[in-house]
């Protein structure tokens, strides 16, 4: 996937959920100053592209990296060199 397929805001998403690793939704939408359907919609696209898990717990929605999204991480942002944890 090539960066200019991502928009700016997803971008963002993964980039924030990278370095934190797994996070709440409403936790993210906080620390990205993003409307939560905004960032609701932004993970939606996310996971439909196979970047992202979601999970829920009776905490709230979960946010992770998949397999896919850490590959594409290291494609956009070779100096990050993440591995999947």
């Amino acid at each position: 996937m090539r960066k200019d397929l991502l928009t700016e805001d997803c971008a963002l998403v993964l980039q924030q959920v990278h370095e934190i690793g797994k996070e709440e939704v409403m936790e993210l939408a906080e620390s990205l100053r993003f409307d939560h359907s905004r960032l609701l919609h932004i993970i939606q696209v996310l996971h439909n592209r196979g970047l992202v898990r979601i999970s829920r717990t009776t905490q709230g929605m979960w946010v992770s990296l998949s397999r896919r999204g850490y590959q594409i991480i290291r494609q956009l942002w070779p100096e990050w060199a993440p591995s999947p944890r």
